[in-house]
């Protein structure tokens, strides 16, 4: 009978315990919280500025007949750190291709995220159209301050329509 006791007991306690230290799981923060109140929740910032960290998904240039007719009838514009591959459309989309020959998925990743800033700046005064951006093998030995600099000069060069040997084609 001692044994029946403890258990009723202990399950009270428990039940207690349980509601004191009742956790949620918020979903805006993705973690768990003793209560999940939108107005506590700190908003999230991207650690590249207030950039996108991602292209939504109406200005992803995707499927293989567009990547085709953009290499085959786009124009092709380079500088030391990337090749954009560019095809004149009526609305604008994007993609940027990292090979594996950058490292792991982490650094391809950053060096995405990073080309999508830099375009992303640039993009309401861009002309609309197909991009394709390339980062070049040179950015390997560059410290990142120096060809992320490079890359957003690049876009807002051709944004300004400055007389340049890479944007003149284009323009």
């Amino acid at each position: 009978m001692k044994g029946v006791g403890r258990s009723e007991g202990n399950v009270s306690t428990k039940q207690e315990v349980s509601q004191e230290n009742a956790r949620l799981f918020c979903k805006d923060v993705h973690t768990w919280r003793k209560k999940c109140d939108k107005a506590q929740t700190p908003k999230r910032t991207s650690p590249i500025g207030s950039s996108l960290m991602a292209v939504k998904r109406d200005l992803r240039l995707k499927g293989k007949s567009n990547f085709s007719k953009v290499y085959g009838e786009g124009s092709v514009l380079r500088s030391d750190v990337v090749v954009v591959y560019y095809l004149r459309m009526t609305q604008k989309r994007v993609a940027v291709v990292v090979s594996k020959r950058f490292g792991n998925a982490v650094k391809r990743n950053r060096i995405r995220r990073l080309l999508l800033e830099a375009w992303s700046q640039n993009r309401a005064t861009l002309p609309d159209g197909y991009y394709i951006i390339l980062p070049r093998s040179a950015i390997l030995n560059m410290p990142e301050k120096t060809w992320r600099q490079q890359a957003k000069e690049f876009f807002s060069e051709w944004r300004s329509g400055e007389n340049s040997s890479h944007t003149a084609a284009v323009l």
